[in-house]
């Protein structure tokens, strides 16, 4: 498959910061894992913290880069999706997380030099997914915070 490079994308897309966005998300997943912490280890706190970012970097991404709006419905990590009840399910979903971030990350139109209609599709999928799935776990930092008190 030929990619078509952007020819205006430094006129037009925030490269600086879609680059900055990317480096973090890149940070992140080899952050979450390379770590060893058993899920009692965890810190609420900071997963909710990271949890945050990590939406507020992709939707950035997803307004940076224009992704055009397709006629399909959003996807979703799974037909019910579920907010972690303990830190068990908290830890695998940021496992989860993590692969998807890493796994998005080489699609080449996240670099906002390259436009592919088919590659833009499936990335503003990711990006969604990934959103959601960062959502979930905020939300279940918050109850398990709450529930540890």
């Amino acid at each position: 498959m030929v990619y078509q490079p952007c020819r205006r994308c430094e006129d037009t897309l925030p490269l600086k910061q879609i680059k900055e966005d990317r480096e973090y998300l890149e940070l992140f997943s080899q952050s979450v894992l390379g770590t060893s912490a058993k899920p009692d280890e965890l810190d609420l706190e900071v997963v909710s913290r990271w949890a945050g970012e990590v939406r507020k970097r992709i939707r950035r991404l997803k307004s940076s880069l224009a992704l055009p709006e397709t006629d399909e419905p959003p996807a979703s990590m799974s037909d019910d999706p579920r907010i972690p009840s303990n830190r068990g399910d908290l830890a695998t979903l940021l496992i989860v997380l993590s692969r998807l971030t890493n796994e998005s990350l080489r699609n080449p139109v996240l670099s906002g030099h390259v436009l592919d209609q088919a590659l833009s599709a499936k990335a503003l999928r990711d990006l969604g997914q990934i959103e959601s799935l960062a959502g979930l776990i905020q939300n279940g930092c918050q109850v398990l915070s709450k529930s540890s008190r």
